[in-house]
């Protein structure tokens, strides 16, 4: 059975392209909870498009599965 600090812990393993660590670092956004919470309306954070959004929820719905 997975760790639950793989889908509650810091974001720093996460499989993303460089601009969206840069959008999410922007925004204070350093935990899986955190980006969690933002996830329904990553568009309307300065600097991530609608491209960059759809990436990190992939990825988040990646690790729900591990």
């Amino acid at each position: 059975m997975p760790s639950l600090d793989c889908v509650s812990g810091p974001i720093t393993g996460l499989r993303l392209p460089r601009h969206a660590w840069e959008g999410l670092r922007k925004h204070g956004i350093m935990t899986v909870a955190q980006l969690k919470a933002v996830a329904d309306r990553l568009e309307r954070l300065e600097g991530m498009g609608p491209k960059t959004a759809r990436v990190v929820r992939e990825e988040l719905a990646r690790i729900e599965f591990l």
